[in-house]
């Protein structure tokens, strides 16, 4: 279940997904605070990656 939050964590549409719902409930933020934002993403994504083995099929 992580593992499926954090590859759809790395996928740029989820943060654009995210950004829409947040708009639709009156959310605003600023452009600059947004690509802060992707950037926190990015690296948990990358330190999932990192710290949680593949799985062997």
């Amino acid at each position: 279940m992580l593992q499926q939050v954090a590859a759809r964590l790395r996928e740029r549409s989820t943060w654009a997904g995210i950004a829409l719902l947040l708009s639709l409930f009156g959310i605003k933020i600023a452009p600059d605070a947004w690509s802060s934002i992707v950037d926190v993403g990015v690296a948990a994504g990358g330190a999932a990656a990192i710290l949680f083995p593949e799985r062997q099929q």
